[in-house]
């Protein structure tokens, strides 16, 4: 017979693991007492995102923070995000239209939260294959164990794009000098 003891430490560990990211939560963002979250209140303290958002915006911005992140949640991804990036950003990025059909009345994001289908034919979408490869390049992998640019960080959306807004074109991260092909960024060609 197993003893108890061992799961009973993974749930205590546990415990106090969310205790802490509660704590964390907490000191973070203000009690709201209440009032909606807005992003009025978001961009009070995130100034960072601020003036991301007056270069170039990421057109989510239309639908608010909310769309993207959850502050109350207890299940929301650091920081604070309603999935991890990578399939956060293909719940509106990769959504599977044909040219001129009806997008669907809406569009879940994460359990629980929805977007319009009106909106979709204004966002970009990616032409991945089936093993959910093609962007930028056909063949180009969206995701990977090691971030080329970013050592020790895995390779996904946020390796080439910013999610607020840049003052790049395509929220890259990063610039192009005039003539400069995105795969050199990576690549030595």
């Amino acid at each position: 017979m197993r003893s108890a003891l061992p799961t009973l430490a993974r749930v205590g560990f546990t415990f106090v693991l969310l205790a802490a990211a509660a704590a964390r939560i907490s000191a973070q963002h203000p009690d709201l007492g209440g009032e909606p979250l807005t992003d009025e209140l978001c961009l009070a303290c995130h100034d960072d995102v601020r003036e991301a958002i007056a270069k170039t915006p990421h057109k989510a911005l239309e639908r608010g923070c909310v769309s993207c992140h959850d502050i109350l949640s207890k299940t929301a991804q650091a920081p604070f995000l309603r999935l991890d990036p990578n399939p956060l950003c293909l719940a509106c990025h990769h959504v599977s239209l044909l040219p001129g059909a009806v997008p669907p009345a809406s569009v879940e994001i994460a359990r629980g939260f929805a977007i319009p289908g009106s909106f979709l034919p204004r966002i970009r979408q990616l032409n991945l294959d089936q093993r959910g490869v093609g962007h930028p390049v056909a063949n180009h992998p969206i995701a990977g164990p090691s971030d080329p640019l970013r050592k020790g960080r895995p390779f996904g959306c946020l390796s080439c794009h910013v999610p607020h807004g840049s003052a790049s074109p395509k929220l890259l991260v990063f610039k192009l000098a005039p003539g400069e092909g995105i795969c050199h960024k990576c690549h030595q060609m």
